[in-house]
């Protein structure tokens, strides 16, 4: 499994990006299935849908969200609360033995 974060998305869909080339050469990699299974998370596709629409154009935008949802080798992970505070306990400690435990109290957890 590889974690694909958002700028290879970006600079594949931005001709002028001067890691275009590479970052479609590594995508294709990634498809041919040479690392894993490709994993994004809802924010990451948030993020690129967002920056191609932007960017580039709606319709790349719309073409890139049918990629995503339809691709049956991209893993998408919602990120829901329990992961966004475990990422919040993790960028505070030296270890990663908070993550996949019981978490405590954060100052991210909204007020009820």
């Amino acid at each position: 499994m590889i974690f694909v974060d958002s700028s290879i998305w970006d600079a594949a869909q931005n001709e002028r990006d001067q890691n275009h080339d590479l970052a479609e050469e590594i995508l294709h990699e990634i498809g041919n299935g040479t690392y894993g299974t490709p994993l994004v998370t809802d924010y990451i596709i948030d993020e690129v849908l967002t920056w191609i629409h932007k960017k580039v154009s709606h319709s790349a935008a719309v073409k890139m969200s049918e990629k995503f949802f339809s691709d049956q080798q991209i893993e998408i992970e919602k990120v829901d609360w329990a992961t966004f505070t475990e990422a919040e306990t993790f960028s505070r400690t030296e270890t990663i033995s908070h993550l996949r435990t019981p978490q405590r109290q954060s100052p991210w957890t909204p007020k009820t």
